[in-house]
């Protein structure tokens, strides 16, 4: 979980749940150790917060890197804040290396290469050391390749009986 500092909001606890892969696909907002509720608001699906003062506003995310980037941004009252710091154009480029498997993998190679970019975001935005970010995330590329290969050669057997 991240803490999210919020004008307005010094008297609360407020933390943001990064989407998960497959239990919950979106991320919780938490205020106070309370899960908050998605309501529909004027603009869309927003979360519907008290500040210290009484007043009620509007939060609603914003996903950075087209979605896949499972930290959100958040927009409170026309204003963004950021959860963590974006990702260095460098840093963006190996976790996006992944996307290769797309190329010899077609729709399973796809799946193995999103999965993978996610988790290397994931990595990137971790509190480990700068070398074992680089590690670890290339050995997700390099296991999204592998597993991709083991699933094409089994389809491919199970599918020429």
């Amino acid at each position: 979980m991240y803490s999210v500092d919020l004008e307005g909001f010094d008297k609360q606890s407020i933390f943001i749940k990064p989407a998960g892969l497959f239990l919950y696909p979106s991320p919780k907002l938490i205020i106070d150790g309370v899960v908050q509720v998605i309501i529909k608001g004027p603009a869309g699906k927003h979360y519907l917060i008290t500040k210290d003062d009484g007043t009620n506003v509007y939060v609603s995310f914003k996903n950075p890197l087209l979605g896949f980037d499972p930290v959100p941004q958040m927009m409170v009252e026309e204003k963004t804040y950021r959860v963590v710091d974006p990702l260095i154009w460098y840093q963006a480029v190996w976790s996006s290396l992944s996307i290769l498997v797309l190329i010899m993998g077609g729709a399973i190679g796809g799946l193995f290469a999103a999965l993978a970019f996610t988790i290397n975001i994931r990595l990137f935005h971790s509190n480990r050391s700068g070398l074992s970010k680089y590690l670890l995330s290339g050995a997700v590329s390099l296991l999204a390749v592998i597993i991709t290969f083991i699933v094409a050669l089994f389809l491919n057997g199970y599918i020429n009986i």
